[in-house]
């Protein structure tokens, strides 16, 4: 798996798709055309050094505002769809008269994807070490990446493996002590603020 691919497992990305696509054949999928950054981020830190980062880290917190929002748009879509129409309504537009079964269904697959990301959450570990490697555990998959902590408070996250797939990730550190680390990672034009804590407290 690249490193690009595990990044969308942290930011809760994955597994939102196989949902969308259900909704959309119900006719309500979320409307994503108004996609705005995170507001009330926390503040800066002055300089990010390279000793707080090197431990253990596990993640803790994710939040994406788009993506909470979609969550909570598509509950109140799944509690309320062909509630107040005929029969003959429900089958023209849901292509069944049963809608309690139709929403039972939809219900469990959106309740799957929400469990999915948060597996994904509590399962990520990123491990900094001072020759500037940085191992990296995703829902039990390891790898091992190079990290680069550079100027105006970014981590760069490179991929270590050599030909065409080289790639890299680069996250803002908005917080780094020796409690907390949060980066801000972006993903086409949706933000995610993941919170890590050392590992094991």
């Amino acid at each position: 798996m690249a490193i690009k691919e595990k990044y969308i497992n942290i930011a809760g990305i994955a597994g939102i798709a196989s949902v969308c696509a259900l909704l959309l054949f119900l006719g309500a999928c979320y409307d994503s055309g108004n996609k705005t950054p995170e507001a009330n981020t926390p503040a800066r830190p002055g300089s990010p050094t390279k000793g707080a980062l090197i431990r253990s880290w596990e993640a803790v917190r994710v939040e994406n505002k788009e993506i909470d929002d979609f969550y909570l748009k598509t509950q109140l879509f799944i509690d309320t769809f062909g509630r107040n129409n005929d029969a003959a309504t429900n089958l023209k537009l849901y292509k069944t008269t049963n809608v309690d079964s139709l929403r039972k269904a939809t219900q469990a697959n959106f309740d799957e994807a929400k469990n999915d990301r948060q597996r994904a959450l509590i399962s990520t570990f990123l491990t900094f070490n001072p020759d500037n490697t940085v191992y990296l555990s995703f829902s039990g998959a390891m790898d091992t990446s190079k990290w680069i902590l550079g100027a105006d408070n970014v981590l760069i996250l490179e991929d270590m493996n050599v030909g065409m797939n080289h790639e890299k990730i680069t996250w803002e550190v908005l917080e780094l002590t020796d409690t907390s680390l949060v980066v801000k990672m972006k993903e086409d034009t949706t933000y995610s603020k993941v919170t890590f804590h050392p590992d094991g407290k």
